[in-house]
């Protein structure tokens, strides 16, 4: 038969053996030289209709969520991503009502509900706080105020951990009425599962891991801005393991998308970025340590807080020379290294080895200013 008569024909085949597979490597070559390429491929713009890819984000993401009164997007069939400003929910929704993880804070809650009204007519029935802080459930009483509109009996869910801390500062939210168990808790909404982990020793000591079971998505605020590095004190965590724990503990559950509460919508590759990027920057804080010793340090004229961090500025500027530029390149990298380093140092000297800071600093001249 005459290949020009077959329909799956195409003038590519001309190429040969040969040129097709060199066509073929420029292809794949590209995005590995030209990085740029891959990621527009993962970048696209917000629907509400169609779900994201696993690994895709909001394309202009930074400036959009201020240019527009809201972002919604699908991450599945029935869960939900919003972003208000600097503020960030997710909502699920059921045959029967609306989930929301978060009220938001900052006149953002009335805006976050006109959002969920552009996919569904539902009202929301059921309310999750993540953790104590204002900044992420500080308007829990709009929801309520919705609700109590609606005829809808409002379960507000949160573990006993978010509820003590409500009662210890006495903060203006509705008290759940719902409280699951730490470190591990669990409740259903509809046919939905959602498990509620807890280690108290990250950003607050009632952050927490939402995970959505079957919709197989994560609910963690405060934790890591998605291709970013954490905030100072790798975001107010009580101690770097803390961090670590909970870290594993995400990368453990099964989970295609993550959100924060303030960054782009995130994926697992986020979250291995941030495991690598711990591992490296302990790496390089252990070989400056071999090279700069603290002794070197200590001036018995200044006060010791000076001197220390004279010493851990020293230590960030070897350290940065042995990190991975695709970590250094990033905007933030200058603003938060040397904080991640002595947070780092201080962590590692306390919990792991006491040596990093000798006991020689005790035996400087006793006249040393306090």
């Amino acid at each position: 038969m005459n290949c020009l008569a077959r329909p799956s024909f195409r003038p590519s085949a001309a190429l040969g053996a040969i040129g097709g597979i060199k066509l073929w490597v420029l292809v794949l070559a590209l995005p590995v030289a030209f990085p740029f390429l891959a990621q527009a491929a993962t970048e696209v713009e917000p629907s509400a209709a169609k779900p994201l890819a696993p690994g895709q984000k909001i394309a202009g993401y930074k400036a959009l969520r201020f240019e527009r009164p809201y972002i919604v997007q699908r991450l599945t069939e029935r869960t939900y991503w919003v972003a208000v400003e600097t503020n960030n929910l997710i909502f699920h929704v059921g045959d029967r009502g609306v989930l929301v993880f978060d009220p938001m804070s900052g006149r953002r809650a009335e805006i976050a509900i006109r959002a969920i009204a552009t996919v569904t007519d539902l009202p929301v029935t059921a309310l999750v706080y993540s953790h104590s802080h204002l900044d992420h459930i500080g308007e829990a009483p709009v929801f309520a105020a919705a609700a109590e509109k609606n005829g809808v009996n409002l379960r507000i869910i949160a573990s006993q951990a978010t509820v003590d801390e409500i009662k210890r500062h006495g903060k203006p939210v509705p008290m759940p009425t719902e409280v699951v168990p730490i470190p591990v808790g669990e409740f259903t909404f509809e046919d939905l599962t959602v498990r509620i982990f807890t280690g108290g020793k990250r950003h607050s000591i009632d952050a927490s891991i939402s995970h959505l079971v079957q919709e197989k998505v994560v609910h963690a605020p405060d934790f890591f801005v998605p291709g970013s590095l954490p905030f100072e004190n790798f975001d107010f965590s009580l101690d770097m393991k803390g961090f670590e724990d909970d870290l594993e503990q995400l990368i453990g559950l099964d989970w295609n998308f993550f959100n924060d509460g303030h960054g782009n919508i995130g994926s697992r590759e986020d979250a291995l970025f941030m495991r690598e990027y711990i591992a490296e920057l302990r790496a390089a804080c252990l070989a400056a340590l071999g090279e700069i010793p603290f002794e070197n340090f200590i001036d018995p004229a200044k006060h010791r807080y000076v001197y220390s961090l004279e010493w851990v500025a020293k230590l960030a500027e070897v350290a940065k020379g042995k990190m991975d530029p695709k970590f250094t390149s990033l905007e933030e990298f200058d603003h938060l290294f040397e904080n991640h380093v002595m947070f780092m140092v201080v962590n590692t000297s306390l919990h792991q080895s006491p040596d990093i800071v000798p006991q020689a600093e005790q035996s400087a001249e006793a006249g040393k200013t306090p």
